[in-house]
């Protein structure tokens, strides 16, 4: 996004963290999904309206827009919830009695 020049001069100024937490933000927005041809793309979960498989999934959006896509649909619901959680909007499960943290999904690819 910037030169490393630009970095280095604006590097721990108030403006760098801005940015790094504005990046952050967007990626919680977004859920990366794969196209039947291969194509890699990121969807902004909050525009899903619902999702289907049959066999191929669908996903709806609250346009109307369908798109279809590789991942089934567990995995679509599972990034999805995912986010949610990134968002705060669902609570992560309780952690396990016994355990510090709480057991985080991991990205999907």
């Amino acid at each position: 996004m910037f030169s490393r020049a630009a970095r280095q001069a604006i590097d721990g100024s108030s403006v760098w963290q801005a940015v790094q937490t504005a990046s952050k933000a967007a990626e919680t927005v977004m859920i990366k999904l794969t196209h039947l041809s291969g194509e890699v793309f990121v969807l902004n979960a909050d525009l899903i309206r619902y999702v289907e498989s049959r066999p191929d999934t669908f996903i709806t959006l609250t346009g109307g827009e369908r798109l279809v896509v590789a991942e089934s649909m567990d995995e679509v619901m599972r990034r999805a919830v995912a986010y949610q959680q990134a968002k705060h909007l669902i609570p992560a499960p309780a952690a396990p009695d016994g355990c510090a943290t709480r057991p985080r999904i991991a990205e999907g690819a």
